[in-house]
């Protein structure tokens, strides 16, 4: 399992620094519709609806749904994904006694256009900006940097538990640890591109706390979802690392958050 993981991040890492710092606004736009496309292929199997006719026809409704947003204002779309996500804090934290507010097939299938939808406009916007190869690969860090420290120190000091129901192998120490990684990581993006962040830095540094709390968020969601359904990975287009929401679900979080942030602080 180790040695699939090892190869698939062997394949994707230049990849996915292809896509940053060397792809056209088309190529960049087109890779990320395929990435959707793949996940709402996904998400059916945390509605409970595994058959291909379903899963056809979830991309084709999402695929539809991404069209019309892109009639509606930018701020708009990030402020009622910034709302969704809060509320599916409230169910993370409360599962499985709010299960009954979401469990649904029709219910989750709302709650992927919310997820899923947000996360294409949002890197796309980011990906148009003056200085956007900087500001995807600090948002890139704070989640990797995030899920990386919470794992390794939750592995050797996790005592407490943070949401057993939702995640029995998270801890509250390596909660802690995703915190301090994505403050280190903010502090040394402020000091390096102080040009960049001139006059907003403490703004910048809050901004990365609250995008770091919301990449755990979105991983956390999608483990109850996959708890809920009895499942362990959303897919297996992914050697070793299971499906492709698998590997983007604390991005579907943290970057509609964080790029409605960079709006807000006029960094664009």
């Amino acid at each position: 399992m180790l040695k699939l993981r090892v190869m698939t991040a062997v394949v994707l890492i230049p990849l996915v620094l292809y896509i940053l710092f060397a792809a056209t606004p088309a190529v960049f736009r087109f890779v990320t519709a395929v990435i959707v496309c793949l996940a709402a292929w996904e998400w059916p199997t945390l509605m409970g609806r595994t058959n291909v006719l379903m899963r056809m026809g979830y991309v084709i409704m999402l695929v539809a749904f991404l069209f019309i947003t892109q009639l509606l204002p930018l701020t708009w779309l990030l402020v009622i994904a910034a709302l969704g996500w809060i509320i599916q804090a409230y169910w993370v934290i409360h599962y499985p006694e709010k299960r009954t507010q979401w469990a649904g097939a029709w219910r989750v299938g709302i709650m992927g256009i919310q997820v899923i939808i947000p996360c294409f406009i949002a890197l796309n916007y980011l990906h148009e900006l003056p200085h956007a190869h900087l500001l995807l690969i600090i948002l890139l860090l704070l989640i990797w940097g995030a899920d990386t420290s919470a794992y390794f120190v939750g592995r050797r000091y996790g005592r407490s538990k943070l949401i057993p129901e939702v995640s029995p192998n998270k801890s509250w120490q390596g909660f802690y640890a995703a915190i301090a990684c994505g403050f280190l990581v903010a502090a040394i993006a402020i000091i390096w591109l102080n040009d960049i962040f001139s006059g907003r830095g403490l703004s910048f540094l809050i901004l990365a706390i609250i995008t770091t709390l919301a990449s755990v968020l979105g991983d956390l969601t999608e483990s109850m979802l996959k708890r809920a359904q009895g499942v362990k990975d959303s897919g297996n287009l992914l050697p070793g690392h299971g499906g492709i929401l698998d590997r983007i679900d604390s991005l579907t979080a943290a970057a509609p958050v964080y790029t409605l942030g960079i709006a807000l602080l006029g960094l664009n």
